[in-house]
This record gives C-alpha cells, structure tokens and sequence, in this order.
C-alpha cells in the first residue's frame, strides 16, 4: 500500500502533466480524435472529475454520502457540467481543483486511507480514500497523456 504522501504526491506530478498537456494543446482544443475526444472534452471531463474526487473523500472524512454533483459512475461520459472554452480557462479551473483537492487529501494521515469512501468503480479500487486517491492520480495521468497524444 502507498502511503499518504507518495499518493499526495503521484497525484502532484499527474496534474503537472495535464497541465503541461493542456498547455501544448492550445491550438487544437476542438480537434477530436479518432474517438471522437477533443482536448477540450478530455479537460472537462478530467478537471469534472478531480473535483468530483475530492468532494468524496471530503463527504467521507465528514461520514456523510457525496452530495449529488460528486456522484461517480464506472462508465466515462465525456458530457460534462464544466465548460471550458479555451486552454487558458482549463488551466485556472485545473488550479481551482488542485486546490480543492490539496484542501482534501493535505490534511490526512497515512490512518486515514482506509477510510471508507463511496467511490463507485465496482471491484477495480477499494472504496476507501485510498481508492479515491488512487484513481485521482490514475485519471489525471490518463487524460494528459490523451490530451498529450492529439
């Protein structure tokens, strides 16, 4: 199991990335590709989702349900409630959700990763502030080396 800080820190490293991605991405923010994802659909969706991960693990370390807007599903839906019309706007909003979740996770002790979370993947992570954490790192690595490739 990795500790608190080796996970604060993967999740770091992996947001640089997609913003150094995003950065690179500027001029073909709508271009799709072969799937149909554009730079712009693939930030939405990332960005979306890393607040979404850490208003989890926020409701869990309160013992209270995610509130709706937090609410996770197995499946990617590149429909998203984040508009973000330019590279520029998706930087600031990748800054406004590593804020969120630095608020989130700095505080936690290596104790609390086995608190339980309700992260909905099925059995792909434990639903625990690990798991959340894990799939933090995951999601933003996975998208920046997306957006890197288009």
């Amino acid at each position: 199991m990795p500790s608190i800080d080796e996970l604060r820190q993967r999740i770091s490293a992996n947001r640089q990335r997609l913003r150094d991605a995003l950065v690179a991405a500027g001029s073909k923010w709508e271009s799709a590709d072969d799937e149909g994802w554009t730079p712009r659909i693939a930030a939405e969706h990332c960005i979306d989702r890393d607040f979404s991960l850490a208003g989890i693990a926020a409701a869990a370390q309160r013992g209270e349900p995610p509130a709706p807007e937090h609410a996770t599903e197995s499946d990617v839906d590149p429909a998203t409630k984040l508009p973000l019309a330019t590279a520029a706007e998706a930087i600031a909003a990748l800054e406004r959700s590593g804020a969120a979740s630095d608020s989130t996770f700095g505080p936690l002790s290596d104790a609390d990763l086995s608190m339980e979370a309700a992260l909905n993947v099925g059995d792909a992570l434990p639903n625990t502030i690990e798991g959340v954490m894990t799939l933090a790192a995951w999601h933003l690595n996975d998208h920046a080396q997306q957006i890197a490739k288009m």
